[in-house]
């Protein structure tokens, strides 16, 4: 069960993230062998519920198609095919857009937290709450970077 779970939270983010709308179902492909392989075909309907999938594939001669936005949990590859879901210009320029706003923030936080008179004269809270804001910042960034990767082919 806990498989199944982590299969259908990969999905979803992967649908938020790529701002798919929970409307649009979307085909779900996973490159899974063995025992996993075999309970994610048995719990397929399950799946493209929980995941608003209209189809499910599952073996390990999946293949990624173009355009797709993918995960991996436990050693198996998750692929949602964005083609026909979103449109791409569009998602490239609201990405595109995010990515500039966080790069200067990440930016922005990076000279903070290099600039000694901010180290030196800030209280410790204050320069902890620093350092958080710019790992997040910097997984963000990451997340946007791939997106856009992904959009871009």
């Amino acid at each position: 069960m806990a498989l199944l779970k982590e299969i259908v939270g990969a999905v979803r983010n992967l649908r938020s993230e790529m701002n798919i709308s929970p409307a649009r179902k979307a085909a779900i492909l996973i490159r899974a062998e063995g025992r996993d392989a075999d309970v994610l075909r048995e719990q397929r309907d399950l799946i493209t519920l929980l995941g608003r999938g209209e189809s499910l594939e599952v073996g390990p001669q999946v293949r990624k198609p173009d355009v797709t936005a993918s995960a991996v949990v436990r050693n198996h590859e998750i692929f949602l095919p964005l083609t026909g879901l979103i449109d791409v210009e569009v998602e490239l320029k609201r990405l595109q857009k995010e990515y500039d706003r966080v790069l200067k923030e990440f930016d922005n936080s990076r000279r903070k937290l290099q600039n000694d008179d901010f180290l030196g004269k800030a209280k410790t809270d204050v320069v902890e709450r620093e350092r958080e804001k710019f790992e997040t910042l910097g997984t963000t960034k990451e997340k946007l970077e791939r997106n856009l990767e992904v959009l871009k082919r």
